[in-house]
């Protein structure tokens, strides 16, 4: 599908500005290489389910080495043959020197005048040692200074500070349990795993930090970044949208109903004032804090476009709302106006037009003003 909604069954019948741009790969293969490749073995993860591109999921098994890292380990080995041991390992950071500039001589001349206003001078030269040359240990990796290795992965505790500041500000509910969530970057961002990565990395911390990937489930928290408005909020962490919709049925503030005109007034305003919303979103704003917000979209009736559940994150300030896309936007507004069953230039020739109405409407009004200021001039004269 384009982004403007059009299907094409395959690659040889789609337009060709949508073959300049994307290879014939993006479409399934026929029935026949389909089960010759064991298609069937393959699970798709579609995006409306987590929030993601759509991509498949394969178990790789690595059977052997590749042939260029067999012979350059090769060629290494046979180098470091009849030296008496392997060569010093070689570290990929830059020496520093805890004194890079020095003085070692200092030299300074005075001037004496005496009474007869006759000048001489006199120089004198001090020598000083030259300091030892020592490596700034702040250049080297910490596990060459004292040894130890940063614990990438620190599980969050009930008792935790940060954690228990989120779980009052989202009102989330006693049954989620923190201790599968990872803290990473100082407690600036919060990633929720299972118990089964959480027993994997336990069981390898000497080697975890090297052999595993950064993030270790999914983010579902961060640091509250720089925002269009201006907020003050008792939290300063923000959920995303992956998170919202695994921690959807545990929260119990913050959340607020919105309308298909809220929506579509919230994905077409970078930001939005708060009395420009649905009544029944105006009252729920009002029980939340300054901070994240997260919006909910439930269809009233089956005949009500959008005809789904929608949620996504938010955030508040004291008089304007803005919806946090974390810096991916255009596809969501497209999204979003689609299923609304509308585009967006439609929406924006339409608030045009109304925009247009009402100056028109004020226009009428002014006039109707002139006309009865001047009847009432002409009775005042006549009388």
């Amino acid at each position: 599908m384009t982004d403007e909604g059009v299907f094409f069954e395959d690659y040889a019948s789609a337009s060709k500005p949508f073959q300049e741009k994307y290879p014939e790969t993006v479409f399934p293969p026929p029935a026949k290489e389909s089960k010759a490749f064991h298609m069937e073995r393959c699970v798709r993860v579609v995006p409306h389910d987590n929030d993601t591109a759509g991509f498949f999921c394969a178990v790789l098994v690595k059977n052997s080495e590749v042939a260029a890292v067999k012979e350059r380990r090769k060629k290494e080995m046979d180098a470091l043959k009849g030296k008496g041991g392997p060569e010093p390992k070689q570290y990929g950071y830059k020496i520093r020197l805890t004194c890079n500039v020095a003085l070692n001589d200092i030299e300074w001349t005075t001037a004496t005048t005496d009474e007869k206003l006759e000048t001489t001078t006199k120089t004198d030269i001090q020598s000083f040692p030259s300091p030892p040359l020592e490596i700034d240990p702040h250049c080297m990796p910490q596990r060459l200074v004292d040894g130890t290795t940063e614990d990438l992965y620190k599980f969050c505790e009930p008792s935790t500070s940060e954690w228990q500041k989120i779980k009052t500000f989202f009102k989330l509910s006693d049954d989620l349990d923190p201790g599968n969530m990872i803290a990473r970057n100082h407690r600036s961002d919060f990633f929720m795993s299972t118990p089964n990565v959480r027993n994997l990395i336990d069981s390898n911390r000497a080697t975890g930090n090297v052999n595993f990937a950064p993030n270790v489930g999914v983010k579902v928290f961060h640091k509250m970044p720089r925002l269009w408005i201006p907020v003050t909020s008792p939290c300063d962490y923000m959920m995303t949208n992956m998170g919202l919709s695994y921690l959807y049925p545990y929260i119990g503030k913050q959340l607020v109903t919105v309308t298909k005109d809220d929506l579509l007034l919230l994905a077409y305003h970078e930001k939005l004032k708060i009395d420009q919303l649905s009544d029944t979103a105006q009252e729920e704003i009002k029980e939340t804090e300054q901070g994240c917000i997260l919006f909910q979209y439930k269809p009233a009736n089956s005949d009500a476009v959008p005809a789904c559940n929608i949620t996504f994150v938010g955030a508040r300030g004291a008089n304007y709302i803005i919806d946090f896309k974390n810096g991916i936007s255009t596809l969501e507004k497209k999204t979003v106006f689609r299923l609304c069953g509308m585009d967006i230039e439609d929406y924006r020739r339409k608030i045009q037009e109304e925009k247009l109405a009402k100056a028109l409407e004020k226009e009428k009004e002014k006039e109707k003003e002139k006309e009865k200021a001047a009847e009432s001039k002409e009775e005042k004269m006549e009388t």
